[in-house]
């Protein structure tokens, strides 16, 4: 009976050991880049700053399928050319901006502030060409509390890296009521391929 029961327990304690050791492993592979969380509802109560000052809930901006990008304005690396390609592909989308879809570009950086979203607003929309609305996509700052609430529920992992930030560089699609429908990764996006559903969900594929 003695030996069973110790049996039991050395069992008991590797599958423990197992799981925290498998735990800490998958922690360590998402420290930097994206756990996806398809189906996942982010919280569109969230305030955020808009690119001219103004307090606004995710609730407020959006009513329509909308395209997330999470970036740092001033960032070095894929965060100029990802939003250059946003900017070129909604410039060229078969879709109506602020009747089919809306974006959003979002800075985890939370030093970052309206006056530098403003002008990079105002960077990426000179090279849009056709009737795009100003409020048609969206340049948000914020504070870190805020920024993580987001940056969680979608499952965007970024590590500070002295004064820069190590990421990784995707489009996320989200419904209306803030539902995560599609990751596309990278920064190479085809216009044609970015649709709405009968349900209102917008999607890249």
């Amino acid at each position: 009976m003695k030996s069973k029961v110790f049996n039991y327990l050395k069992l008991f304690f590797v599958l423990v050991f197992s799981a925290a050791f498998f735990s800490i492993s998958a922690q360590e592979e998402i420290e930097i880049g994206i756990d996806e969380q398809l189906g996942n509802m982010i919280p569109m109560e969230t305030e955020f700053f808009t690119s001219e000052g103004d307090t606004v809930t995710l609730n407020e901006a959006i009513d329509k399928p909308f395209l997330l990008a999470l970036v740092y304005y001033e960032c070095p690396d894929i965060c100029s050319p990802l939003l250059t390609e946003l900017a070129w592909v909604v410039d060229k989308v078969d879709l109506v901006p602020n009747e089919d879809f809306q974006v959003v570009s979002l800075s985890f950086d939370h030093r970052e502030n309206p006056a530098i979203a403003k002008r990079w607003k105002k960077n990426y929309f000179t090279g849009i060409k056709r009737n795009f609305p100003d409020d048609a996509w969206t340049f948000l700052t914020g504070d870190s509390s805020n920024i993580r609430k987001i940056t969680d529920a979608v499952g965007f992992k970024f590590k500070p890296n002295e004064d820069l930030y190590l990421h990784a560089g995707a489009l996320i699609a989200i419904s209306p009521k803030g539902k995560v429908t599609r990751y596309i990764f990278g920064n190479t996006y085809n216009p044609f391929d970015i649709k709405t559903d009968s349900e209102g969900n917008c999607y890249v594929y």
